[in-house]
């Protein structure tokens, strides 16, 4: 027998949380003035996310370059200079953000460039899990496949909405 199991709490409850999402970003306002904040989202809401929300996490996330950015290692690709989309997704960037509200704004107007993206679950004891962020350039083989994704899942979403 153990009698420090006789001593009981009396009306304790074990506090169940409810699991989420935190989505972390930053954005550069104006030449490395960077500006973070953070959106959170329940688990039954982010599994009935779109593509389109995911595809377009992916796709930010990759920040300032990444294989389809043609050498460039700075140029107005992925999240970066975002408004100057050179694979074409300027719409597709503006409806995230409206959408999603995951964007930034500074004295300035809206950030022009996504920098950082963090994503961390909680499960139901509130523990934290670190969310990996597929590299949307391994997702797909050429560049037209994952434009052409990118704006399909838009235009399902559009339709939806």
């Amino acid at each position: 027998m153990n009698i420090k199991d006789k001593f009981t709490i009396k009306n304790l409850k074990k506090k169940k949380y409810k699991p989420h999402y935190i989505i972390r970003y930053s954005m550069d306002a104006n030449d490395g003035d960077y500006i973070k904040d953070e959106s959170c989202w329940d688990k039954d809401e982010w599994d009935k996310m779109p593509d389109f929300f995911f595809l377009m996490l992916a796709y930010l996330a990759r920040g300032y370059s990444g294989e389809f950015s043609h050498g460039e290692s700075w140029g107005d690709y992925y999240g970066h200079h975002w408004a100057r989309n050179k694979h074409g997704l300027y719409d597709e960037i503006c409806a995230f953000q409206e959408y999603y509200g995951i964007v930034c704004s500074s004295e300035w107007d809206t950030c022009h460039s996504y920098s950082d993206f963090e994503i961390e679950y909680f499960d139901e004891e509130n523990r934290k899990h670190e969310v990996t962020i597929p590299n949307i350039d391994d997702l797909f083989k050429t560049e037209e496949e994952m434009i052409n994704a990118i704006r399909d899942a838009y235009q399902q979403v559009s339709e939806e909405g």
